[in-house]
Protein backbone atom coordinates (compact mmCIF):
# COMPACT_ATOMS: atom_id res chain seq x y z
CA UNK A 1 0.00 0.00 0.00
CA UNK A 2 1.37 3.15 -0.53
CA UNK A 3 0.17 6.29 1.28
CA UNK A 4 -1.51 9.13 -1.08
CA UNK A 5 0.96 12.09 -1.81
CA UNK A 6 -1.16 14.49 0.04
CA UNK A 7 0.16 11.94 3.38
CA UNK A 8 3.00 11.02 2.74
CA UNK A 9 6.00 10.33 4.42
CA UNK A 10 3.34 11.81 7.25
CA UNK A 11 2.86 8.44 9.53
CA UNK A 12 -1.23 8.05 9.64
CA UNK A 13 -1.82 8.68 13.43
CA UNK A 14 -5.23 8.48 15.15
CA UNK A 15 -6.17 11.58 14.56
CA UNK A 16 -5.59 13.73 11.38
CA UNK A 17 -7.97 16.70 11.88
CA UNK A 18 -5.49 18.34 8.96
CA UNK A 19 -7.33 15.79 6.43
CA UNK A 20 -11.02 16.10 5.74
CA UNK A 21 -13.38 13.34 4.83
CA UNK A 22 -13.25 12.14 1.52
CA UNK A 23 -15.80 9.98 -0.28
CA UNK A 24 -13.83 7.90 -1.86
CA UNK A 25 -11.62 5.72 -1.88
CA UNK A 26 -9.04 3.99 -4.73
CA UNK A 27 -7.81 0.99 -3.26
CA UNK A 28 -5.40 0.72 -6.19
CA UNK A 29 -3.59 3.72 -5.48
CA UNK A 30 -2.34 2.45 -2.25
CA UNK A 31 0.82 1.08 -1.97
CA UNK A 32 4.00 1.36 0.27
CA UNK A 33 6.96 2.74 -1.51
CA UNK A 34 10.25 3.45 -0.39
CA UNK A 35 10.17 6.62 -0.31
CA UNK A 36 7.29 6.65 2.05
CA UNK A 37 9.41 4.32 4.46
CA UNK A 38 12.20 6.07 4.45
CA UNK A 39 9.56 8.99 5.58
CA UNK A 40 8.52 6.92 8.42
CA UNK A 41 12.06 5.75 9.31
CA UNK A 42 13.47 9.43 9.82
CA UNK A 43 10.74 10.01 12.16
CA UNK A 44 12.90 8.67 15.13
CA UNK A 45 13.20 5.17 16.63
CA UNK A 46 11.30 5.18 19.85
CA UNK A 47 8.33 7.00 17.84
CA UNK A 48 8.24 4.66 15.49
CA UNK A 49 8.57 1.68 17.18
CA UNK A 50 5.44 3.06 19.74
CA UNK A 51 3.38 3.34 16.34
CA UNK A 52 4.27 -0.19 14.93
CA UNK A 53 3.34 -1.50 18.58
CA UNK A 54 0.12 0.20 18.34
CA UNK A 55 -0.35 -1.28 15.13
CA UNK A 56 0.38 -4.56 15.36
CA UNK A 57 -1.91 -5.76 17.83
CA UNK A 58 -5.42 -5.07 19.41
CA UNK A 59 -5.94 -2.06 21.65
CA UNK A 60 -6.57 -4.51 24.58
CA UNK A 61 -3.08 -5.70 24.33
CA UNK A 62 -1.64 -1.83 24.32
CA UNK A 63 -2.69 -1.51 27.22
CA UNK A 64 -2.18 -5.01 28.71
CA UNK A 65 1.57 -4.68 27.50
CA UNK A 66 1.83 -0.91 28.76
CA UNK A 67 3.31 -1.65 32.33
CA UNK A 68 1.29 0.05 34.93
CA UNK A 69 4.08 1.22 36.80
CA UNK A 70 2.19 3.77 39.00
CA UNK A 71 2.47 6.75 36.57
CA UNK A 72 -1.43 8.40 36.68
CA UNK A 73 -0.67 8.66 32.49
CA UNK A 74 1.45 7.08 30.30
CA UNK A 75 2.30 9.06 27.06
CA UNK A 76 3.54 7.59 23.86
CA UNK A 77 4.79 9.65 21.16
CA UNK A 78 4.14 9.11 17.64
CA UNK A 79 5.71 10.43 14.21
CA UNK A 80 3.77 13.68 13.13
CA UNK A 81 4.09 15.45 16.64
CA UNK A 82 1.01 13.65 18.01
CA UNK A 83 1.06 11.51 21.18
CA UNK A 84 -1.45 8.57 22.73
CA UNK A 85 -1.87 9.70 26.31
CA UNK A 86 -2.99 5.99 28.59
CA UNK A 87 -4.75 7.59 31.62
CA UNK A 88 -4.80 5.62 34.99
CA UNK A 89 -5.41 8.56 37.26
CA UNK A 90 -7.67 8.34 40.08
CA UNK A 91 -9.17 11.76 38.96
CA UNK A 92 -9.96 10.66 35.19
CA UNK A 93 -13.69 11.89 35.39
CA UNK A 94 -12.36 15.31 35.31
CA UNK A 95 -10.71 14.86 31.75
CA UNK A 96 -13.49 12.43 31.03
CA UNK A 97 -16.01 15.34 31.28
CA UNK A 98 -14.12 17.31 29.10
CA UNK A 99 -15.82 18.84 26.06
CA UNK A 100 -12.56 19.09 24.45
CA UNK A 101 -12.23 15.25 23.98
CA UNK A 102 -15.15 13.65 21.56
CA UNK A 103 -14.87 11.10 19.25
CA UNK A 104 -12.81 12.39 16.54
CA UNK A 105 -11.34 11.43 13.07
CA UNK A 106 -9.92 8.20 14.44
CA UNK A 107 -13.46 6.79 15.08
CA UNK A 108 -14.55 6.83 11.53
CA UNK A 109 -13.81 3.37 11.57
CA UNK A 110 -15.99 2.45 13.96
CA UNK A 111 -18.96 4.81 12.47
CA UNK A 112 -18.46 2.99 9.11
CA UNK A 113 -19.03 -0.58 11.26
CA UNK A 114 -21.46 0.03 13.29
CA UNK A 115 -23.54 2.69 11.25
CA UNK A 116 -25.37 5.88 12.78
CA UNK A 117 -25.27 4.15 16.37
CA UNK A 118 -25.16 6.73 19.41
CA UNK A 119 -22.32 4.71 21.32
CA UNK A 120 -19.91 6.01 18.28
CA UNK A 121 -21.32 9.40 17.42
CA UNK A 122 -20.04 12.73 18.40
CA UNK A 123 -21.50 14.53 21.32
CA UNK A 124 -20.01 18.19 21.16
CA UNK A 125 -24.07 18.93 20.31
CA UNK A 126 -24.81 22.15 18.28
CA UNK A 127 -28.48 23.48 19.27
CA UNK A 128 -30.89 24.00 16.90
CA UNK A 129 -31.43 27.59 16.89
CA UNK A 130 -27.94 28.50 18.29
CA UNK A 131 -26.96 32.28 16.51
CA UNK A 132 -24.07 32.65 14.17
CA UNK A 133 -21.68 35.44 15.16
CA UNK A 134 -22.53 38.84 13.67
CA UNK A 135 -19.16 38.91 12.50
CA UNK A 136 -19.12 35.42 10.78
CA UNK A 137 -18.26 35.96 7.31
CA UNK A 138 -21.17 33.84 5.00
CA UNK A 139 -20.47 30.14 4.07
CA UNK A 140 -20.48 28.84 0.63
CA UNK A 141 -23.21 26.61 -0.46
CA UNK A 142 -21.56 23.25 -0.25
CA UNK A 143 -20.33 24.11 3.41
CA UNK A 144 -23.27 25.53 4.67
CA UNK A 145 -24.57 22.23 3.44
CA UNK A 146 -22.56 20.24 5.10
CA UNK A 147 -22.56 22.63 8.74
CA UNK A 148 -26.57 21.77 8.36
CA UNK A 149 -26.44 17.91 8.19
CA UNK A 150 -24.11 17.75 11.11
CA UNK A 151 -26.48 19.87 13.12
CA UNK A 152 -29.32 17.59 11.93
CA UNK A 153 -27.33 14.31 13.17
CA UNK A 154 -26.16 16.10 16.54
CA UNK A 155 -29.35 16.83 17.19
CA UNK A 156 -30.53 13.07 16.11
CA UNK A 157 -28.13 11.62 18.68
CA UNK A 158 -28.77 14.04 21.33
CA UNK A 159 -32.46 13.03 20.91
CA UNK A 160 -31.65 9.28 20.85
CA UNK A 161 -29.41 9.64 23.96
CA UNK A 162 -32.55 11.03 25.90
CA UNK A 163 -34.77 8.04 24.60
CA UNK A 164 -32.45 5.52 25.59
CA UNK A 165 -32.14 6.88 29.44
CA UNK A 166 -36.28 7.10 29.19
CA UNK A 167 -36.16 3.25 28.36
CA UNK A 168 -33.72 2.05 30.34
CA UNK A 169 -33.24 4.57 33.10
CA UNK A 170 -33.37 3.28 37.03
CA UNK A 171 -37.13 3.49 37.82
CA UNK A 172 -38.03 1.95 34.03
CA UNK A 173 -35.77 -0.95 35.61
CA UNK A 174 -37.33 -1.05 38.52
CA UNK A 175 -40.73 -1.14 36.96
CA UNK A 176 -39.83 -4.40 34.94
CA UNK A 177 -37.81 -5.74 37.20
CA UNK A 178 -40.88 -8.57 38.44
CA UNK A 179 -40.88 -9.21 34.53
CA UNK A 180 -37.34 -9.47 33.99
CA UNK A 181 -37.01 -11.75 37.01
CA UNK A 182 -39.83 -14.14 35.46
CA UNK A 183 -37.62 -14.02 32.32
CA UNK A 184 -34.09 -14.93 34.20
CA UNK A 185 -35.83 -18.03 36.24
CA UNK A 186 -37.57 -19.27 32.97
CA UNK A 187 -33.82 -19.15 31.46
CA UNK A 188 -32.37 -21.53 34.25
CA UNK A 189 -35.41 -23.60 33.97
CA UNK A 190 -34.30 -23.98 30.41
CA UNK A 191 -31.36 -24.66 31.16
CA UNK A 192 -31.87 -27.34 33.63
CA UNK A 193 -34.19 -28.89 31.12
CA UNK A 194 -30.95 -29.84 28.87
CA UNK A 195 -30.15 -33.79 28.68
CA UNK A 196 -27.55 -34.40 31.93
CA UNK A 197 -24.83 -35.65 29.08
CA UNK A 198 -24.88 -32.71 26.81
CA UNK A 199 -22.85 -29.88 26.45
CA UNK A 200 -24.67 -26.63 27.60
CA UNK A 201 -23.76 -24.17 25.12
CA UNK A 202 -24.02 -21.22 27.40
CA UNK A 203 -23.25 -18.17 25.35
CA UNK A 204 -26.54 -19.09 23.32
CA UNK A 205 -28.75 -19.48 26.11
CA UNK A 206 -27.79 -15.99 27.67
CA UNK A 207 -27.58 -14.71 23.87
CA UNK A 208 -31.35 -15.69 23.95
CA UNK A 209 -32.11 -14.72 27.49
CA UNK A 210 -30.75 -11.21 26.75
CA UNK A 211 -32.52 -11.12 23.73
CA UNK A 212 -36.16 -11.84 25.80
CA UNK A 213 -35.36 -8.90 27.90
CA UNK A 214 -33.57 -6.69 25.57
CA UNK A 215 -36.55 -7.10 23.12
CA UNK A 216 -39.49 -6.19 25.70
CA UNK A 217 -37.03 -3.24 26.75
CA UNK A 218 -37.17 -2.14 22.61
CA UNK A 219 -40.68 -2.79 21.82
CA UNK A 220 -42.89 -3.50 25.01
CA UNK A 221 -44.01 -6.91 24.16
CA UNK A 222 -42.69 -10.28 23.89
CA UNK A 223 -40.86 -11.22 20.85
CA UNK A 224 -39.00 -14.48 20.03
CA UNK A 225 -35.49 -13.55 18.26
CA UNK A 226 -33.97 -16.61 18.95
CA UNK A 227 -33.40 -17.79 15.29
CA UNK A 228 -31.06 -14.76 14.71
CA UNK A 229 -29.21 -15.79 17.64
CA UNK A 230 -26.55 -17.25 15.81
CA UNK A 231 -26.42 -14.86 12.90
CA UNK A 232 -26.32 -11.90 15.82
CA UNK A 233 -22.87 -13.94 17.11
CA UNK A 234 -21.08 -14.11 13.84
CA UNK A 235 -21.95 -10.33 12.89
CA UNK A 236 -20.84 -9.27 16.26
CA UNK A 237 -17.84 -11.06 16.38
CA UNK A 238 -17.11 -9.95 12.86
CA UNK A 239 -17.56 -5.92 13.73
CA UNK A 240 -16.10 -6.31 16.95
CA UNK A 241 -12.84 -7.39 14.95
CA UNK A 242 -12.85 -4.64 12.74
CA UNK A 243 -13.22 -2.27 15.30
CA UNK A 244 -10.73 -3.55 17.38
CA UNK A 245 -7.62 -3.08 14.73
CA UNK A 246 -5.70 0.21 15.57
CA UNK A 247 -4.19 -0.18 12.05
CA UNK A 248 -7.49 -0.33 10.37
CA UNK A 249 -8.60 2.76 12.85
CA UNK A 250 -5.37 4.31 12.26
CA UNK A 251 -5.50 4.27 8.42
CA UNK A 252 -9.30 5.06 8.49
CA UNK A 253 -8.70 8.24 10.50
CA UNK A 254 -7.19 9.87 7.17
CA UNK A 255 -10.28 9.54 5.04
CA UNK A 256 -13.68 8.31 4.88
CA UNK A 257 -13.56 6.42 1.95
CA UNK A 258 -11.02 4.45 3.08
CA UNK A 259 -12.52 3.98 6.46
CA UNK A 260 -15.42 2.78 4.64
CA UNK A 261 -13.39 0.48 2.22
CA UNK A 262 -11.67 -1.00 5.77
CA UNK A 263 -15.04 -1.67 7.49
CA UNK A 264 -16.53 -3.31 3.88
CA UNK A 265 -16.95 -6.78 6.00
CA UNK A 266 -18.28 -5.09 9.15
CA UNK A 267 -20.85 -3.22 7.23
CA UNK A 268 -22.04 -6.39 5.55
CA UNK A 269 -21.95 -8.08 8.74
CA UNK A 270 -24.20 -5.21 10.29
CA UNK A 271 -26.15 -5.60 7.01
CA UNK A 272 -27.33 -9.11 7.91
CA UNK A 273 -29.06 -8.00 11.03
CA UNK A 274 -31.86 -5.97 9.32
CA UNK A 275 -33.75 -9.13 9.62
CA UNK A 276 -34.01 -8.99 13.49
CA UNK A 277 -34.49 -5.34 13.79
CA UNK A 278 -37.55 -5.97 10.62
CA UNK A 279 -38.97 -8.70 13.63
CA UNK A 280 -38.12 -5.72 16.50
CA UNK A 281 -39.86 -3.13 14.30
CA UNK A 282 -42.77 -5.64 13.18
CA UNK A 283 -43.24 -5.96 17.38
CA UNK A 284 -43.02 -2.35 18.20
CA UNK A 285 -45.19 -0.77 15.49
CA UNK A 286 -48.27 -2.34 17.02
CA UNK A 287 -48.24 -1.40 20.18
CA UNK A 288 -50.22 1.60 21.18
CA UNK A 289 -48.04 2.30 24.34
CA UNK A 290 -44.57 4.56 23.16
CA UNK A 291 -41.50 2.55 22.93
CA UNK A 292 -37.89 3.02 21.85
CA UNK A 293 -38.25 1.23 18.13
CA UNK A 294 -41.34 3.57 17.50
CA UNK A 295 -39.07 6.69 19.01
CA UNK A 296 -36.50 5.58 16.18
CA UNK A 297 -38.70 4.98 13.32
CA UNK A 298 -39.74 8.62 14.10
CA UNK A 299 -36.52 9.76 14.99
CA UNK A 300 -35.84 9.18 10.87
CA UNK A 301 -38.96 11.01 9.73
CA UNK A 302 -41.51 7.95 9.11
CA UNK A 303 -45.14 8.02 10.52
CA UNK A 304 -45.00 4.64 12.92
CA UNK A 305 -48.59 4.00 11.88
CA UNK A 306 -48.21 4.40 8.38
CA UNK A 307 -45.12 2.33 8.19
CA UNK A 308 -46.03 -1.08 5.91
CA UNK A 309 -44.36 -4.30 5.73
CA UNK A 310 -43.10 -3.71 1.91
CA UNK A 311 -41.81 -0.39 3.58
CA UNK A 312 -39.69 -2.28 6.30
CA UNK A 313 -38.04 -4.18 3.36
CA UNK A 314 -37.48 -0.87 1.16
CA UNK A 315 -33.76 0.84 0.63
CA UNK A 316 -35.41 3.94 2.57
CA UNK A 317 -35.93 1.99 5.70
CA UNK A 318 -32.44 0.51 5.58
CA UNK A 319 -30.62 3.47 8.24
CA UNK A 320 -33.97 2.84 10.50
CA UNK A 321 -32.92 -0.71 10.93
CA UNK A 322 -29.84 -0.28 11.15
CA UNK A 323 -30.15 2.12 14.21
CA UNK A 324 -32.51 -0.35 15.83
CA UNK A 325 -30.41 -3.44 15.29
CA UNK A 326 -27.09 -1.54 16.74
CA UNK A 327 -28.47 0.06 19.93
CA UNK A 328 -30.39 -3.74 20.37
CA UNK A 329 -26.76 -4.95 19.79
CA UNK A 330 -25.53 -2.27 22.55
CA UNK A 331 -27.73 -3.71 25.14
CA UNK A 332 -26.96 -7.35 24.51
CA UNK A 333 -23.68 -7.58 23.28
CA UNK A 334 -21.34 -6.27 26.07
CA UNK A 335 -23.72 -7.72 28.80
CA UNK A 336 -23.47 -11.12 27.50
CA UNK A 337 -19.82 -10.86 27.93
CA UNK A 338 -19.82 -9.55 30.94
CA UNK A 339 -22.13 -12.89 32.02
CA UNK A 340 -19.75 -15.44 30.57
CA UNK A 341 -16.86 -13.87 32.11
CA UNK A 342 -17.90 -13.63 35.69
CA UNK A 343 -19.11 -17.52 35.20
CA UNK A 344 -15.74 -18.47 33.85
CA UNK A 345 -14.46 -16.88 36.95
CA UNK A 346 -16.82 -18.31 40.14
CA UNK A 347 -16.15 -21.93 37.82
CA UNK A 348 -12.12 -21.48 38.01
CA UNK A 349 -12.61 -20.17 42.14
CA UNK A 350 -14.82 -23.24 43.56
CA UNK A 351 -14.20 -22.10 47.41
CA UNK A 352 -14.96 -18.53 45.97
CA UNK A 353 -18.22 -20.51 44.43
CA UNK A 354 -18.99 -22.59 48.17
CA UNK A 355 -19.12 -19.05 49.71
CA UNK A 356 -21.16 -17.58 47.47
CA UNK A 357 -23.76 -19.94 47.65
CA UNK A 358 -23.73 -20.36 51.44
CA UNK A 359 -24.18 -16.57 51.42
CA UNK A 360 -27.39 -16.99 48.84
CA UNK A 361 -28.32 -19.53 51.43
CA UNK A 362 -28.81 -17.49 54.41
CA UNK A 363 -29.74 -14.41 52.16
CA UNK A 364 -32.57 -16.21 49.99
CA UNK A 365 -33.87 -19.24 52.37
CA UNK A 366 -36.54 -19.43 50.36
CA UNK A 367 -34.82 -19.80 46.53
CA UNK A 368 -33.81 -17.31 44.73
CA UNK A 369 -37.04 -17.66 42.04
CA UNK A 370 -38.89 -15.12 43.61
CA UNK A 371 -36.64 -12.68 43.89
CA UNK A 372 -37.63 -9.37 42.18
CA UNK A 373 -35.09 -6.94 43.70
CA UNK A 374 -31.72 -6.83 44.50
CA UNK A 375 -30.61 -5.19 47.79
CA UNK A 376 -26.86 -4.60 49.09
CA UNK A 377 -26.84 -8.45 50.70
CA UNK A 378 -23.32 -9.97 51.06
CA UNK A 379 -24.43 -12.29 48.17
CA UNK A 380 -25.49 -9.65 45.68
CA UNK A 381 -22.53 -7.46 46.73
CA UNK A 382 -19.90 -10.71 46.30
CA UNK A 383 -21.45 -11.33 42.94
CA UNK A 384 -21.41 -7.45 41.96
CA UNK A 385 -17.20 -7.26 43.15
CA UNK A 386 -16.74 -10.20 40.55
CA UNK A 387 -18.61 -7.79 37.73
CA UNK A 388 -15.45 -4.89 38.62
CA UNK A 389 -13.47 -7.75 38.21
CA UNK A 390 -14.19 -8.91 34.95
CA UNK A 391 -14.86 -6.11 32.50
CA UNK A 392 -15.80 -7.15 29.18
CA UNK A 393 -14.89 -3.53 27.81
CA UNK A 394 -11.12 -2.46 27.68
CA UNK A 395 -10.64 1.00 27.05
CA UNK A 396 -13.24 4.25 26.25
CA UNK A 397 -10.87 5.83 23.20
CA UNK A 398 -11.26 9.81 22.83
CA UNK A 399 -9.61 12.43 20.79
CA UNK A 400 -8.35 16.14 21.51
CA UNK A 401 -10.47 18.46 19.49
CA UNK A 402 -8.72 21.16 21.27
CA UNK A 403 -5.41 21.82 23.35
CA UNK A 404 -6.10 20.19 27.47
CA UNK A 405 -3.79 20.79 30.12
CA UNK A 406 -5.13 17.82 32.86
CA UNK A 407 -3.66 18.04 35.83
CA UNK A 408 -4.02 13.75 37.35
CA UNK A 409 -4.28 12.65 40.57
CA UNK A 410 -0.71 12.86 41.58
CA UNK A 411 -0.49 16.42 40.55
CA UNK A 412 1.33 16.31 37.37
CA UNK A 413 -0.11 18.53 34.50
CA UNK A 414 -0.08 17.17 31.06
CA UNK A 415 -0.85 19.07 27.70
CA UNK A 416 -2.25 16.58 25.67
CA UNK A 417 -2.81 18.39 22.27
CA UNK A 418 -5.40 19.12 19.81
CA UNK A 419 -5.11 15.60 17.57
CA UNK A 420 -3.69 13.44 20.23
CA UNK A 421 -5.74 10.09 21.26
CA UNK A 422 -6.46 9.05 25.15
CA UNK A 423 -7.40 5.55 25.97
CA UNK A 424 -8.88 5.52 29.52
CA UNK A 425 -7.63 1.95 30.55
CA UNK A 426 -10.71 0.98 32.57
CA UNK A 427 -9.75 -2.31 33.80
CA UNK A 428 -6.58 -0.83 35.65
CA UNK A 429 -8.71 2.51 36.99
CA UNK A 430 -11.77 -0.24 37.65
CA UNK A 431 -9.03 -2.18 40.22
CA UNK A 432 -7.93 1.16 41.38
CA UNK A 433 -11.65 1.74 42.63
CA UNK A 434 -11.96 -1.56 44.01
CA UNK A 435 -11.25 -0.94 47.70
CA UNK A 436 -13.09 1.93 47.94
CA UNK A 437 -16.19 0.54 46.07
CA UNK A 438 -16.05 -2.28 48.61
CA UNK A 439 -16.29 -0.51 51.49
CA UNK A 440 -18.54 2.16 49.75
CA UNK A 441 -20.98 -1.76 49.88
CA UNK A 442 -20.31 -2.56 53.16
CA UNK A 443 -21.29 0.58 55.14
CA UNK A 444 -24.22 0.94 53.19
CA UNK A 445 -26.26 -1.45 54.56
CA UNK A 446 -28.69 -4.18 53.30
CA UNK A 447 -31.53 -1.56 53.23
CA UNK A 448 -29.88 -0.50 50.00
CA UNK A 449 -30.81 -1.38 46.84
CA UNK A 450 -28.09 -2.34 44.00
CA UNK A 451 -29.19 0.38 41.81
CA UNK A 452 -28.18 3.28 44.27
CA UNK A 453 -24.89 2.66 43.41
CA UNK A 454 -25.10 2.99 39.70
CA UNK A 455 -25.65 6.10 40.07
CA UNK A 456 -22.60 8.62 39.37
CA UNK A 457 -23.93 10.76 42.05
CA UNK A 458 -23.77 8.03 44.74
CA UNK A 459 -21.22 6.15 43.82
CA UNK A 460 -18.38 8.88 44.09
CA UNK A 461 -16.76 8.36 40.58
CA UNK A 462 -16.05 4.20 41.50
CA UNK A 463 -17.15 3.05 38.46
CA UNK A 464 -15.23 3.34 35.55
CA UNK A 465 -16.81 0.45 33.59
CA UNK A 466 -19.69 2.37 32.67
CA UNK A 467 -17.68 5.63 31.87
CA UNK A 468 -18.51 9.14 32.44
CA UNK A 469 -19.47 12.75 31.38
CA UNK A 470 -22.03 12.59 28.21
CA UNK A 471 -21.49 8.91 27.02
CA UNK A 472 -21.93 7.18 30.62
CA UNK A 473 -23.22 3.81 29.71
CA UNK A 474 -27.40 4.62 29.94
CA UNK A 475 -28.15 1.08 30.27
CA UNK A 476 -26.42 0.47 33.26
CA UNK A 477 -29.14 -0.30 35.29
CA UNK A 478 -30.75 -2.94 32.73
CA UNK A 479 -27.40 -4.56 32.72
CA UNK A 480 -26.96 -5.00 36.05
CA UNK A 481 -29.88 -6.07 36.96
CA UNK A 482 -30.68 -8.85 33.94
CA UNK A 483 -27.37 -9.56 34.27
CA UNK A 484 -26.83 -10.53 38.26
CA UNK A 485 -30.49 -11.59 38.37
CA UNK A 486 -29.80 -14.34 36.60
CA UNK A 487 -26.51 -15.34 37.51
CA UNK A 488 -27.69 -15.18 41.37
CA UNK A 489 -29.82 -18.30 39.81
CA UNK A 490 -28.06 -19.82 37.93
CA UNK A 491 -25.16 -20.38 40.30
CA UNK A 492 -27.57 -21.03 43.51
CA UNK A 493 -29.57 -23.89 41.41
CA UNK A 494 -26.64 -25.29 38.82
CA UNK A 495 -23.39 -26.80 39.21
CA UNK A 496 -21.59 -26.08 36.24
CA UNK A 497 -18.23 -27.06 34.72
CA UNK A 498 -16.53 -26.88 31.42
CA UNK A 499 -17.71 -29.96 28.90
CA UNK A 500 -13.62 -29.90 27.46
CA UNK A 501 -12.95 -29.89 30.65
CA UNK A 502 -9.47 -27.45 32.25
CA UNK A 503 -9.97 -23.86 31.83
CA UNK A 504 -11.26 -21.61 29.56
CA UNK A 505 -8.70 -18.72 28.59
CA UNK A 506 -10.14 -15.22 27.87
CA UNK A 507 -9.87 -13.31 24.46
CA UNK A 508 -8.65 -9.67 25.13
CA UNK A 509 -10.27 -7.41 22.15
CA UNK A 510 -12.26 -4.26 22.04
CA UNK A 511 -14.70 -6.72 24.08
CA UNK A 512 -13.30 -9.48 26.30
CA UNK A 513 -15.17 -12.84 24.97
CA UNK A 514 -13.92 -16.59 25.97
CA UNK A 515 -12.18 -18.43 23.76
CA UNK A 516 -11.34 -22.31 23.49
CA UNK A 517 -14.82 -24.11 23.54
CA UNK A 518 -16.98 -22.30 26.98
CA UNK A 519 -19.27 -25.10 26.47
CA UNK A 520 -20.38 -26.44 29.77
CA UNK A 521 -22.10 -29.46 31.71
CA UNK A 522 -24.75 -28.63 34.12
CA UNK A 523 -26.61 -30.33 36.48
CA UNK A 524 -29.16 -29.16 39.41
CA UNK A 525 -28.10 -28.97 42.60
CA UNK A 526 -29.71 -30.76 45.62
CA UNK A 527 -30.22 -29.82 49.15
CA UNK A 528 -31.11 -32.10 52.06
CA UNK A 529 -33.50 -29.48 53.31
CA UNK A 530 -35.54 -26.36 52.83
CA UNK A 531 -32.93 -23.54 53.92
CA UNK A 532 -35.82 -21.52 55.49
CA UNK A 533 -35.57 -24.57 58.37
CA UNK A 534 -33.48 -24.42 61.09
CA UNK A 535 -30.69 -26.92 61.28
CA UNK A 536 -31.43 -30.18 63.08
CA UNK A 537 -34.85 -29.98 62.54
CA UNK A 538 -37.31 -32.89 62.08
CA UNK A 539 -37.40 -32.54 57.99
CA UNK A 540 -33.52 -32.54 58.20
CA UNK A 541 -33.75 -35.45 60.30
CA UNK A 542 -35.89 -37.33 58.67
CA UNK A 543 -34.04 -36.82 55.22
CA UNK A 544 -30.59 -38.05 56.58
CA UNK A 545 -32.42 -41.19 58.01
CA UNK A 546 -33.33 -41.87 54.50
CA UNK A 547 -30.89 -40.83 52.61
CA UNK A 548 -27.81 -43.13 55.15
CA UNK A 549 -30.44 -46.28 55.49
CA UNK A 550 -31.17 -46.32 51.80
CA UNK A 551 -27.33 -46.56 51.17
CA UNK A 552 -26.50 -50.14 49.76
CA UNK A 553 -24.09 -51.97 51.61
CA UNK A 554 -24.28 -49.90 54.93
CA UNK A 555 -24.95 -51.92 57.83
CA UNK A 556 -28.32 -50.55 59.78
CA UNK A 557 -25.33 -50.34 62.70
CA UNK A 558 -23.02 -47.93 60.63
CA UNK A 559 -26.10 -45.98 59.48
CA UNK A 560 -26.79 -45.41 63.32
CA UNK A 561 -23.87 -44.39 64.43
CA UNK A 562 -23.31 -42.02 61.38
CA UNK A 563 -26.54 -40.17 61.74
CA UNK A 564 -26.05 -40.08 65.78
CA UNK A 565 -22.53 -38.46 64.80
CA UNK A 566 -23.80 -35.94 61.83
CA UNK A 567 -26.74 -35.13 63.01
CA UNK A 568 -27.21 -34.41 67.45
CA UNK A 569 -31.08 -34.01 68.22
CA UNK A 570 -32.11 -31.26 67.88
CA UNK A 571 -32.88 -29.51 71.42
CA UNK A 572 -36.60 -29.73 72.87
CA UNK A 573 -37.06 -25.72 71.74
CA UNK A 574 -36.37 -26.25 68.22
CA UNK A 575 -39.10 -25.38 66.35
CA UNK A 576 -41.42 -27.85 64.15
CA UNK A 577 -41.45 -27.70 60.46
CA UNK A 578 -42.86 -29.79 57.69
CA UNK A 579 -41.55 -33.17 56.35
CA UNK A 580 -40.51 -32.92 52.79
CA UNK A 581 -39.35 -35.48 50.56
CA UNK A 582 -35.75 -35.96 49.87
CA UNK A 583 -34.17 -34.78 47.55
CA UNK A 584 -35.61 -31.32 47.68
CA UNK A 585 -35.04 -29.15 44.23
CA UNK A 586 -33.71 -25.51 44.50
Amino acid sequence: MAYPSSAAPTVPTFAAPGNPPEEHFDAEAWELTPETLAGLLQAGGEQVGNMLRLMSTSVAQILRRTPDRGEAVVKLGLPGGVAVHIVRSLNWESLAASLRLDRDSSHRLSQEAFGNAVFVASYRHVAEDEPEAADAPPLDAATQAKVDRLKRELRKHANARRDLKAYFGEAQVRARAPRLAQIASAAVDGILASPPDQAVDMDLHILNYLFATGAEAMTGRAVDLSRHAETFRRSIATMAATVGSPWKSTLGALNQGLARFLARHATRARGQLHEMARDLAGAALGQAAPNLVVDIVRMHGFVPAGVTPEQLKSEDFQPVLDDIAMEFAATVFTTSSLMMLVLNHFIARPAELQALRQQLEQDFPQGVQGVEELYNLPSTRALFLAFLGNLPINVAARGAVEDIRYTDSDGQEHLICAGDAVLFDLPTLQRKCLGPMRELLENAGPQAALFDFLDLRRNGGLLPMFFSGPTMCPGRYTGIFTAARFLLELLHRCELSYYAGGEVPVNYGVVNRLGGDPRMRVEARDRWFDAEEPWGCPAMQAQLHELLWGAPGLSDADATELEAAALPPPPAAAPACPMRPHPLPL
